[in-house]
């Protein structure tokens, strides 16, 4: 099985809980953590024994072994990390919301196209029951029409 690197952008709850799933996944490790503070990225590195930290993160999408993205930094951060990763060639998850302007987040959708890469926006409840119910009420026009 091919192994999948990954860059975790960010070192809070967010990303140490991605950095935690990432670990019990078979077949992905995570390669870097990158975040303003450089001391913080490495406390979450050595934390979870990510090899590498670093507060650039054109170093970390350079980085061998790199061959997706997790971003979870806050909002304001995700349009120019997620342009720079796609533009790198790196695959994509990024926590919501994506954007924090709808043109901000049409450049990210344009970058992730012509880049050719996958990308996945993160959704917590996506698959809960809940939502799966409101879902369905909303496509079957049992609560009127959604604004």
């Amino acid at each position: 099985m091919q192994s999948i690197g990954f860059a975790v952008f960010g070192y809070g709850f967010m990303a140490t809980a991605h950095i935690e799933a990432l670990q019990a996944l078979a077949g992905a490790h995570v390669v870097v953590v990158c975040g303003p503070r450089l001391d913080r990225a490495q406390a979450v590195a050595t934390e979870f024994g990510v090899p590498h930290a670093t507060t650039s993160p054109d170093e970390a999408l350079a980085l061998a072994g790199v061959d997706a993205v997790v971003v979870d930094t806050p909002d304001v951060f995700h349009h120019d990390l997620v342009v720079a990763a796609a533009q790198a060639g790196k695959h994509l998850f990024c926590e919501k919301p994506l954007a924090t302007t709808l043109a901000d987040g049409r450049e990210m959708a344009e970058a992730v196209r012509q880049a050719g890469v996958r990308s996945m926006m993160g959704f917590s409840t996506r698959f809960s029951p809940l939502t799966r119910t409101i879902h369905d009420a909303i496509a079957e026009g049992q609560i009127g029409r959604v604004f």
